[in-house]
């Protein structure tokens, strides 16, 4: 886990042996905003489109969803307990076996096949999720798309090996991780880490969830390269998930993945083996998405100045390390989301998106 010195000189990605021991499932994509509006009744995201990521919800919202997934009906009597995934399971599953800058290799140039990332790329927009390449396990976005939440604190990684790490015990900032659609190619890599507040929403910032089972920790659950039913594993072959077989309790189409490891394994070394997908999820136009995103892009210009990135240490290309917005200066009215100066006569915070009307 980490990066090697020749991949990254970032402080905070010292590489370390981690051994995870307990099986788990990891959704085959981001948390769609159908899903989440399913679950949680509402869709707070800047980009519509039923398919795009869910945005702009905040680290307990996305635990939350996780929690009242599990209280479904059909969920508890399979015993699926859903939850985010900790930095190291969410690295061990991007990384997919390899030990590469990303999932695919090192070449940097190959990165908009596998995800939404740059403003160019992306269109300064999100996207339907699993519209690229997925990984070596048939993971979709892993790089790109929107920043993920992690279960962890964010702090300084161990000097040796560990095994099941969940993180800091405390701190002011949760783990993000996946890079998202403003991020520059650099902040995607497998074992960067981002860091942000638990209690603010941003438009570059969703999830994907865990699940594992309860017995999992008694030696049962799910084992490497199994595929889910809508009450657990179906046999060799698995079973196709659909909103027909779900009884309406999970939101239609959520997939997974099954793994467990070394999250440091030779390349060499089988891991899940790829797998068909289990559903064909369809995404729609982002005419909309794609209007609004214009409308913030001309107000940001007209009303705030922003700062370039300088390299690969900076964060986002608009974002400092501290991933938050940075303004050479601060208007008279102030945004009551992010804190921000904004220009008095703004109908919309450039910094996030709030609206003032």
């Amino acid at each position: 886990m980490g990066s090697p010195g020749t991949e990254s000189n970032a402080d905070d990605e010292t590489q370390h042996r981690v051994t995870l021991t307990k099986p788990f499932y990891l959704g085959v994509t981001e948390v769609t905003q159908e899903q989440y509006q399913k679950v949680m009744g509402k869709n707070p995201s800047q980009f519509k489109g039923p398919q795009n990521p869910v945005e702009k919800v905040r680290w307990a919202d996305a635990v939350e969803f996780c929690r009242k997934l599990s209280a479904m009906p059909a969920e508890k009597t399979a015993g699926h307990v859903y939850r985010l995934p900790t930095e190291a399971e969410w690295e061990y599953a991007c990384r997919s076996g390899t030990t590469t800058a990303y999932g695919f290799g090192d070449d940097a140039s190959r990165l908009g096949d596998y995800g939404w990332y740059d403003n160019k790329n992306s269109g300064r927009t999100t996207h339907p999720v699993g519209g690229k390449q997925p990984n070596g396990w048939g993971l979709y976005d892993m790089h790109g798309n929107v920043m993920e939440w992690c279960q962890d604190w964010y702090g300084d990684y161990p000097s040796r090996s560990t095994t099941d790490p969940t993180g800091a015990t405390s701190g002011s900032y949760r783990v993000s991780r996946g890079g998202s659609w403003s991020s520059i190619a650099w902040n995607c890599r497998s074992a960067h880490r981002d860091w942000d507040t638990p209690g603010r929403r941003y438009y570059y910032l969703g999830f994907r969830v865990l699940r594992s089972s309860i017995g999992s920790a008694a030696g049962g659950g799910v084992k490497p390269g199994e595929r889910s039913g809508s009450v657990g594993p179906s046999g060799a072959n698995g079973k196709r998930l659909n909103a027909d077989n779900l009884a309406d309790q999970r939101p239609a189409a959520m997939e997974f993945r099954g793994g467990v490891g070394d999250i440091n394994q030779d390349p060499a070394r089988p891991g899940p083996p790829e797998q068909s997908a289990l559903d064909e999820w369809i995404g729609i136009g982002l005419l909309v998405a794609m209007f609004v995103a214009a409308i913030l892009m001309a107000l940001a210009l007209a009303n705030t100045f922003l700062t370039p990135s300088s390299g690969p240490s900076v964060h986002e290309i608009i974002m400092q390390t501290n991933t938050r917005p940075r303004f050479n200066k601060a208007g008279p009215k102030k945004c009551p989301t992010c804190d921000k100066g904004c220009a008095e006569n703004a109908t919309t915070c450039p910094g996030c998106g709030h609206n003032f009307d």
